[in-house]
């Protein structure tokens, strides 16, 4: 009987020692390490406006507007050059871009209502008003391929302390 509680427990244990086995299991696929390049006409924009330290959803949305394609809409006319707006939205977030004829961006006004303030800006203001809270973010930047390709970035930030508020502008 002894012999026979003995063989379970050891083959119990070989059981646990073979699953340990199988989850350090590592498969390498050779397509994994293949990277597309896709040339992006309006990467100025992108090189202006796109920070390290912007949200994820400010990021996707500037690619969005860096790749669309103008030339797709229905509204475009090959034969006569005009000027395109085009609002983007998603969420609380909008982007108003204009481009021209070629599909360039000639400027964009943007509004990024309710994110997170990098944290080097949010130290420092929380250090210059000590015991207010961020009540709302908003990030506004606004872009212009006319003056040497500069966004201007610009924080309203509303801080509450208690029934008492205050609205701030950061330029970085």
């Amino acid at each position: 009987m002894k012999k026979i509680i003995i063989g379970f427990i050891l083959i119990g244990l070989t059981n646990l020692v073979q699953a340990q086995n199988d989850l350090a299991v590592v498969v390498n696929t050779p397509t994994a390490n293949k990277t597309k390049t896709k040339v992006i006409k309006n990467a100025a924009y992108l090189r202006h406006t796109n920070r390290p330290q912007n949200p994820k959803r400010i990021g996707m949305l500037h690619k969005k507007v860096a790749e669309f394609n103008i030339k797709a809409l229905a509204l475009y006319t090959p034969e006569k050059p005009a000027t395109y707006t085009v609002v983007f939205t998603e969420g609380s977030d909008t982007i108003k871009s204009t481009y021209n004829h070629n599909g360039d961006i000639v400027s964009c006004k943007e509004s990024f209502k309710g994110i997170n303030l990098p944290y080097a800006i949010s130290a420092k203001v929380s250090k210059e008003y000590p015991g207010w809270k961020f009540n709302n973010t908003v990030c506004t930047i606004r872009y212009s391929d006319t003056e040497n390709n500069q966004a201007k970035i610009v924080y309203k930030v509303v801080l509450k302390n208690g029934n008492q508020r205050k609205m701030i502008k950061i330029n970085p």
